[in-house]
């Protein structure tokens, strides 16, 4: 768990929507790989970065920036997480 603040939510907060569903699609799938639930405090940043990337994307967009980071493995997630945003 990364700590100092969603970095999803953070993408979202600055515009940067295709990056904030990149990280989601990630998240999700490191999630569902634990056979998780997402945690109270983080499913609220969750939801919210759903809905404002889908209200300001295209839905092909939307669920292409989703694939991308479901397809990507742990070591790819935390070099795009901490690459440049």
């Amino acid at each position: 768990r990364l700590r100092g603040g969603d970095p999803a939510a953070v993408a979202r907060g600055r515009g940067q929507f295709v990056r904030a569903m990149t990280m989601i699609g990630a998240a999700e799938t490191l999630v569902e790989s634990q056979g998780a639930k997402w945690p109270p405090d983080e499913r609220v940043h969750y939801e919210q970065t759903l809905a404002a990337s889908a209200a300001r994307m295209s839905s092909e967009e939307f669920e292409r920036a989703r694939a991308v980071g479901r397809a990507m493995n742990v070591s790819e997630v935390v070099r795009f997480a901490l690459g440049p945003a």
